[in-house]
């Protein structure tokens, strides 16, 4: 990758933490999407190695060719790397360097068969693999990886699962909703307020008008 496509991908970055980080003490999870990132930098891990407690990372469409570098993090649980252009060796690394991830999403990565997948049996923690391959043998790795619980978002009866992703969206949504019914009820409760201090007003002025003028005695 050239040194202008490099610095590019690294401003990309650097712009998408900073729209992710607002709002939020202390960022848990870094998502990236259709940045031409190739591989990993000394200049993408310096920028990362900030963000070392992170839970969640995801590259998706980076046209990653590898993972090489990318390193640290140790409470990452939640990997996802779809559609880019890693082989077998990512899965070696990703054993050797995030033993704690629990939910894997591997989708997308034409250069990775379902034979190269058997390995992340090392990975004691997984329990959902994300592969999205049509002629996937869900049987056949539920076998080989017995820790896991989900395959491609189904249990092992093929049961289906939501996607952790969608349930974030969803709750996102439902917070929403909350927060516009309060404000609508607030505006409501403001409403019957000033209606109040109206009726209040004209009953005050009504008052006036009906006391008694009182006559001036004659001295």
């Amino acid at each position: 990758m050239s040194g202008n496509k490099k610095m590019d991908a690294l401003i990309s970055m650097k712009a998408e933490i900073q729209a992710q980080k607002e709002g939020q003490e202390k960022i848990q999870k870094l998502c990236f999407e259709n940045i031409n990132i190739g591989q990993f930098t000394n200049e993408t891990i310096k920028l990362l190695s900030k963000y070392d407690d992170l839970t969640c990372l995801e590259f998706n469409d980076c046209k990653l060719s590898s993972l090489d570098n990318l390193i640290g993090f140790e409470n990452l649980t939640k990997l996802r790397l779809c559609n880019n252009n890693l082989d077998k060796n990512s899965i070696q690394h990703i054993i050797q360097h995030f033993p704690k991830v629990q939910y894997l999403d591997i989708s997308g990565n034409k250069k990775i068969s379902q034979d190269d997948l058997k390995v992340l049996v090392q990975l004691k923690e997984l329990q959902h693999l994300v592969f999205n391959e049509k002629e996937t043998n869900r049987e056949q790795l539920f076998e080989l990886i017995p820790q896991l619980n989900y395959i491609d978002h189904k249990d092992k009866d093929g049961n289906e699962v939501e996607d952790e992703e969608n349930e974030d969206e969803d709750e996102e949504d439902d917070d929403d909703e909350d927060e516009e019914e309060f404000d609508e009820d607030l505006e409501d409760d403001e409403d019957d307020d000033d209606d109040d201090d109206e009726d209040q007003a004209e009953e005050a002025e009504e008052s006036e008008d009906e006391q008694p003028v009182q006559k001036k005695k004659k001295l």
